[in-house]
């Protein structure tokens, strides 16, 4: 992932609720990895046709990954179950060395259209609304990045374990 991205993952409503108790919640690197978040909901079934007029297309290293748009640039990315079945991750990086609104803004409207919520570092959960992802991203390190990056990157020289997803 380059250092001007910010990635933001989709979750399930339903499930986010129940193992959180709602939404606006932290939650530890380990519930994040150890729960199944699709295992009780998956995407409508036009979920890739909306994703496909948000992004082109593009080749995937992996069979259980479907990819669209650019490596550097923005980026959705479905990984699927080993038999192509079953949707275990959506993971969206949002461009931010160029004008990013109007696809922040296309995100937010394929996590409700999906009944999902937004999941950015470190694990917060909230709501898929416009004003909210702008708040993640303004406080993120990809965005102290593109603001400065001179200062970040030597900030990141002095105190080399701090996450660049901050």
């Amino acid at each position: 992932m380059a250092i001007w991205q910010f990635e933001v993952l989709l979750i399930p409503l339903e499930r986010a609720v129940n193992e959180l108790g709602g939404l606006d919640a932290q939650m530890s690197p380990k519930k994040w990895k150890t729960t199944d978040w699709w295992s009780q909901h998956q995407p409508p079934p036009d979920f890739q046709m909306h994703i496909a007029a948000l992004l082109p297309a593009s080749l995937s290293w992996s069979p259980e990954i479907l990819m669209w748009g650019s490596g550097v640039s923005d980026r959705i990315h479905v990984c699927l179950d080993d038999a192509h079945e079953r949707v275990e991750e959506v993971s969206i990086r949002i461009d931010l060395s160029r004008p990013y609104q109007q696809f922040a803004h296309a995100i937010c409207d394929l996590a409700q259209q999906s009944e999902c919520v937004l999941t950015s570092w470190p694990y917060r959960i909230f709501a898929p609304s416009f004003e909210r992802l702008m708040t993640e991203i303004s406080g993120s390190g990809p965005a102290h990045y593109v603001r400065a990056p001179r200062e970040y990157l030597e900030g990141l020289a002095r105190d080399p374990n701090r996450h660049t997803q901050e």
